[in-house]
């Protein structure tokens, strides 16, 4: 059969396909490839939407094979076990509010300098009343608040990350101070690390740590996306019903345990150890950090781009 004459009762299905799957009328499809399928690209008449179609060619399929792989399909998204199309615009959505409070944060030397990149709880050393951080290799210039959010790495989703930050916020408010508009502005740090760290797992497939985190680490972000949206960025629709623009919600919005960061409650035992020293000492006072300048050699994970790489 000659491609045009295969290709005509395809088109015909897929002309007719908007309108029988509730797509906005007037939506358009156009063919993008042909080879054991038809695949088109379906517009929307005020192109806020975009979707893919496929059209099965004739005796290619079976019925029950194709409904088959549906459920399957289906059965695969409401378990998380794969990143869709919905779970890809949330994550965009979420890079474009970080993107953006990001910029409006700035890079000055108060908050943008060299840091260390990773100092999660797998690359601290306690030993009694002292606590020691190793494993420089993301070590570079970035945002300052950036090392705080590593600190909950891979368990940024847990209860107990509100009481973790507060804690760390008083240790470091003794070495130095802090202006609160930089404290309320963790939260999309740890979202910033989070999704780097989806990221990352993505890259390293083959190591046996990915693997142990599966798809439970990506699924479990998908709430606390939807969780910093509602809190930082709403989205906008115009009449259509189509989704326009991100907006800023109002600051009295933000996390709760925002507002607890000067709380006195006591912490957990190795929460304290990040602190200062034990027994009440103080930790050694340092002066604010200054600005370095770069080297050729260092490492630089987060570098002030939107979106960030970012280190393990």
């Amino acid at each position: 059969m000659a491609r045009d004459e295969q290709i005509r009762p395809l088109h015909r299905l897929a002309t007719a396909a908007p309108e029988r799957h509730d797509l906005p009328p007037g939506a358009e499809a156009h063919l993008v490839s042909v080879s054991e399928n038809a695949i088109y690209r379906v517009d929307s008449p005020d192109g806020d939407g975009k979707w893919a179609l496929r059209v099965h060619r004739e005796g290619y399929r079976r019925r029950n094979g194709i409904a088959s792989w549906l459920a399957w399909l289906a059965a695969l998204r409401e378990d998380g076990a794969v990143v869709t199309p919905r779970i890809e615009a949330l994550f965009a959505s979420t890079v474009e509010v970080l993107c953006r409070r990001l910029e409006d944060f700035g890079k000055s030397a108060e908050r943008f300098n060299l840091i260390h990149g990773d100092t999660r709880l797998a690359n601290l050393l306690i030993d009694g009343p002292i606590t020691r951080v190793i494993d420089f290799d993301d070590c570079g210039f970035g945002w300052l608040m950036y090392d705080c959010a590593t600190t909950v790495s891979f368990f940024e989703h847990k209860p107990e990350v509100p009481e973790l930050i507060a804690a760390w916020l008083r240790g470091y408010r003794k070495v130095v101070d802090l202006p609160r508009a930089d404290a309320e502005e963790i939260p999309t740090f740890v979202m910033l690390r989070r999704l780097l760290l989806v990221a990352w797992i993505g890259s390293h497939a083959e190591t046996e740590f990915a693997r142990s985190l599966g798809v439970g680490y990506t699924e479990g972000s998908v709430p606390l996306c939807e969780d910093y949206l509602a809190r930082f960025g709403q989205t906008a629709k115009p009449a259509s019903g189509q989704p326009d623009r991100l907006e800023r919600l109002d600051a009295a919005k933000a996390p709760h345990w925002l507002h607890h960061s000067g709380a006195r409650r006591r912490s957990a035992p190795d929460v304290r150890a990040r602190e200062g020293r034990a027994g009440g000492s103080p930790a050694p006072r340092l002066a604010r950090p200054r600005r370095f300048s770069r080297t050729r050699g260092g490492a630089d994970p987060v570098r002030g781009r939107c979106p960030a790489p970012g280190g393990r």
